[in-house]
């Protein structure tokens, strides 16, 4: 009997220790898939920081870019313009009715019609659309060709956007980001900051931000 009870101890004890080790073992397991979690996790943190960084300095440097273009010193193209008019304007005429007659022949409307069409932007901010589309098409579509422009979109979780001046601003529920007067938030090279133009999503839109290619708006939303 001595020997019987002594083997059943020996049998316990046994399996009293594989369960230990096994529970060991699955700690370990356990404790080492967490810590490869948490790496994986700050990894995707660094680089998420770094697109963030890498598209706020192309912003920055699109936009000193285009503010550098107008820094010219005005005195520099002024003076030559206003020496020349001087020297070319026409003596003045005894008769003020030649001098009107002189004025309306100068005047040439056409002219002005040629310098709005040099200035006119790739699209028409006016556009009707027969067709309108949804958020959820535009962001598998990726790109839609509409109005004459390109519509493409860009994502706030990638780009927070802190540094842009949005009034009012909030997420609406199709998933644009959208400014106090509900109208989708846009970025543009064509059109100034605060441009309002139509879009083919069923509402207006407005210009805050640029750093995009010409003929494009790019449109603002939270997915």
């Amino acid at each position: 009997m001595k020997k019987v009870w002594k083997s059943k101890w020996m049998v316990v004890a046994a399996l009293v220790l594989i369960t230990g080790l096994l529970f060991a073992t699955t700690a370990d397991v356990f404790a080492k898939n967490k810590e490869y979690n948490e790496t994986k996790e700050a990894a995707a943190q660094i680089e998420h920081a770094k697109q963030l960084q890498l598209r706020e300095n192309y912003i920055r440097t699109v936009r000193q870019e285009k503010a550098e273009q107008f820094v010219e010193p005005m005195n520099l193209v002024a003076a030559p313009l206003a020496e020349t008019a001087v020297k070319n304007m026409p003596e003045p005429e005894p008769e003020v009715e030649f001098v009107e007659e002189y004025v309306e022949e100068t005047y040439e409307a056409p002219q002005a019609e040629e310098q709005a069409e040099e200035k006119s932007p790739a699209g028409n901010p006016d556009a009707s659309y027969d067709e309108y589309y949804t958020a959820d098409q535009l962001r598998f579509l990726g790109v839609i060709y509409a109005g004459g422009w390109r519509w493409t979109w860009y994502s706030q979780n990638v780009l927070p956007g802190g540094g842009l001046t949005i009034p009012g601003r909030h997420v609406d529920e199709n998933g644009f980001i959208c400014d106090e007067n509900d109208r989708i938030c846009l970025a543009s090279e064509d059109l100034a900051y605060g441009t309002v133009v139509s879009t083919p999503f069923g509402k207006e839109g407005c210009v805050y931000d640029c750093g995009c290619a010409n003929g494009t708006l790019d449109v603002y939303v939270d997915f």
